[in-house]
């Protein structure tokens, strides 16, 4: 089963409000597959973005924390994807200030070191995992244990996704299924 690397690209006719501040956590990295504590965060968490008038709010935003729709939440739950968190989110729209919910934080629950070293193309720093950068990345689909969706070990702000839950996401919209070979992270 092929993967691709799920992200939320602008396109030359739509750009994205971004994140206003990524709040840190203590003892707590939404890039390090753990387990989140129940304590950590506040309920809802409160999050402001900023951008243009002209600006559209993405079905996904990955600046630090990933934050997924409601719609999103649902398909992937739907398609059976389970190692994940997900926490109430209200973005603050300082554009406006309007209240809007229907979002969420996900934290992705295990790292997996999926890569294909030998067919892909790469500068490792240090070890060959965490801070590997990829200019082609393939993936060895035995490594992925069967998992729908996971962070890759080798470079942790990549979102790994198989190709069954590719058209249930395609169907939101304003994604970006990303082909390994093709991906540069």
């Amino acid at each position: 089963m092929p993967f691709f690397m799920l992200e939320c690209w602008e396109s030359a006719s739509v750009e994205y409000v971004t994140l206003r501040e990524v709040p840190r956590f203590v003892n707590f990295s939404w890039l390090s597959g753990s387990l989140m504590p129940s304590d950590v965060l506040p309920s809802p968490l409160r999050l402001e973005v900023m951008g243009e008038p002209e600006h559209v709010i993405p079905p996904m935003i990955d600046e630090g924390i990933p934050v997924f729709r409601s719609d999103m939440i649902e398909t992937i739950r739907g398609m059976g994807v389970d190692n994940f968190q997900s926490f109430e989110v209200e973005l603050l729209d300082t554009r406006n200030s309007t209240l809007l919910s229907g979002y969420h934080a996900v934290n992705i629950i295990g790292l997996v070191a999926a890569t294909d070293f030998p067919n892909s193309d790469y500068q490792a720093h240090g070890r060959p995992l965490v801070d590997v950068d990829f200019d082609k990345l393939a993936i060895d689909e035995a490594k992925a244990h069967g998992l729908l969706m996971f962070r890759l070990a080798e470079c942790v702000s990549g979102i790994v996704v198989d190709e069954r839950l590719r058209g249930p996401l395609a169907r939101i919209g304003g994604l970006s299924l990303v082909d390994p070979a093709d991906w540069i992270g």
